[in-house]
């Protein structure tokens, strides 16, 4: 009876040494797989952002007689709460009228590149440098990089931008700019340093 409940011993004990050494690898794989999926989703979420904004600064001055209401729609579709209640309000009134008197204007923005800056849950920054180009009867004139800082918020499950200031613009003194991108941004920004990411 001694005999055969010795080699049980040293199998319970062995069992129990290999428990303990699988159990700490087994936390440890599920803690990387925790993080790694962790840093896919943070990943995700700031190139959906990048989408977004990037989208945004194709269509924030992008209109002519032709395509103004085709692309008021996109840029809709894009907005959400402030910013898309004063598109509403006050640039679609005033696109409508502008290009009814001037239908020889013409508007356009590309986006050259995008910086995410924080993306925290529902709520994420962001800053798009694009080239704005604006025809008129008289001429044109061009604003190459020219910087938009963004606000964004998930709302039913998509980021949507719902504000937008020009470069060193914020809520206090945006009034103090002259209107031109929808939300009431400022005609013109600074352009941006190619030596140095802008900042938020």
């Amino acid at each position: 009876m001694s005999r055969s409940g010795a080699p049980q011993a040293v199998v319970i004990v062995a069992l129990v040494v290999l428990v303990m050494l699988v159990a700490p690898l087994a936390s440890l794989a599920i803690w990387q797989w925790r993080s790694a999926s962790s840093q896919s989703s943070k990943q995700d979420e700031r190139a959906a952002v990048s989408k977004v904004a990037s989208a945004y600064g194709d269509v924030a001055l992008n209109y002519n007689a032709q395509n103004y209401q085709s692309q008021m729609d996109k840029a809709q579709k894009l907005m959400g709460g402030d910013l898309l209640d004063s598109f509403k309000r006050t640039t679609l009134p005033m696109l409508g009228e502008t290009f009814k008197t001037n239908p020889e204007v013409a508007l356009s923005s590309k986006t050259n590149q995008v910086y995410v800056g924080s993306v925290d849950g529902r709520f994420a920054t962001a800053v798009v440098m694009v080239d704005i180009d604006v025809k008129t009867k008289d001429g044109g004139t061009s604003a190459p990089a020219t910087l938009l800082r963004l606000a964004l918020a998930k709302i039913d499950g998509t980021w949507k931008v719902t504000k937008q200031y020009a470069s060193g613009t914020n809520d206090q003194n945006q009034q103090q700019q002259l209107p031109a991108v929808p939300g009431g941004g400022a005609s013109q920004s600074p352009k941006a340093e190619k030596s140095a990411e802008p900042k938020n």
